[in-house]
């Protein structure tokens, strides 16, 4: 959002799903846009979910997105299935409804 009201767009992430698809896509039920509905500000980037394809991406302010985590490598489809589902901006932690614990990203972390 700009200071004027307007907004600007930095990132497509629909094209980041379908030009990068994760490690086990669940092809009977896949959005090619995604179904992004979490994100969150910490340490001046968003990390946004996106559960249909189990991933969390980081977004920076010059438009560079990289994924932080496949779930789709933990969670095969379709038994075992479960969506990157939340994120919180409590000291950067970002967390599954699914996993055993919550992923903690460090400032500066590296990304895969």
């Amino acid at each position: 959002m700009n200071s004027d009201g307007t907004t600007t767009s930095i990132a497509d992430l629909s094209a980041l799903v379908k030009a990068n698809p994760v490690a086990h896509p669940d092809l009977d039920d896949f959005e090619p846009d995604g179904t992004r509905y979490g994100m969150v500000v910490a340490h001046g980037v968003f990390y946004a979910t996106e559960p249909n394809s189990q991933q969390i991406d980081r977004i920076t302010l010059d438009g560079q997105v990289t994924r932080v985590v496949d779930l789709s490598t933990m969670f095969l489809p379709p038994a075992g299935w479960k969506g990157a589902t939340g994120v919180a901006p409590m000291e950067a932690s970002i967390s599954d409804n699914s996993a055993p614990s919550p992923l903690y990203l460090e400032q500066g972390a590296s990304t895969t």
